[in-house]
């Protein structure tokens, strides 16, 4: 048989003696503390030293941002002046044209009657005068649309070989648009000069003829796009 020993060990704490003078103890204690203090002092300037170059960015971004937002607004204030340009001209384009309405609304066409003479004037007929005239003067209405009933007047003088020939040109006369109550004045059978009496050649004769139509609105420029 072997016997077994046991050794067993204690920990005893032992009490602390401070032998340091309190004035050197409290001069730790506030270097301590004074350590501490700086530790967090540097920590805030740390902190602040971020804010700062986070603000500055933020600014910096912020001045970008303002000037590219003041550049768009020269961008689009030009482009607000070219289409005020625009409308300008678009304005003055349509003064323009009510000028031009205004001005030609009551005209007559005269020179395009005299064209359609060649078409409608029967060949057994020649006119000698022409009067054209107007009791409206141009441009003192807006539109034709205000404008009377009857605006003008012309007036033939002529000849014919027959009576019957003046009857045909007055025909003639009332399909003409803008003309109305075609009717003659006079209609009187002549000798021909040259003719009959002492002379060899035989007798002939002519009626010399006056007529009249009145103009009506639609004879107006204004009256009918294109019509002048």
């Amino acid at each position: 048989m072997s016997a077994t020993t046991t050794t067993s060990t204690r920990v005893v704490e032992l009490p602390r003696v401070n032998l340091l003078p309190p004035e050197i103890f409290e001069k730790r204690q506030l270097q301590r503390a004074q350590a501490g203090l700086g530790v967090v002092v540097l920590a805030a300037l740390v902190a602040v030293g971020l804010v700062y170059v986070s603000g500055g960015a933020a600014v910096t971004d912020a001045k970008s941002r303002l000037l590219a937002s003041q550049q768009a607004q020269i961008d689009l204030q030009k482009q607000i002046s070219k289409v005020n340009y625009v409308t300008e001209q678009a304005n003055q384009d349509d003064q323009a044209k009510a000028m031009l309405t205004q001005a030609t609304a009551t005209e007559i066409p005269f020179s395009t009657y005299l064209a359609d003479l060649g078409v409608l004037t029967p060949k057994a007929v020649w006119f000698t005068a022409v009067t054209l005239a107007s009791t409206v003067p141009v441009g003192t209405l807006a539109t034709s649309a205000s404008a009377p009933a009857t605006v003008g007047s012309v007036t033939f003088g002529g000849q014919a070989v027959t009576h019957n020939d003046v009857a045909t040109w007055l025909d003639r006369a009332a399909k003409e648009g803008g003309f109305a109550n075609p009717y003659f004045t006079t209609s009187t059978e002549t000798l021909v000069p040259g003719t009959g009496g002492s002379t060899k050649l035989p007798a002939k004769t002519w009626v010399t003829f006056s007529s009249s139509v009145a103009l009506t609105s639609a004879s107006l420029c204004g009256a009918e796009t294109g019509k002048c």
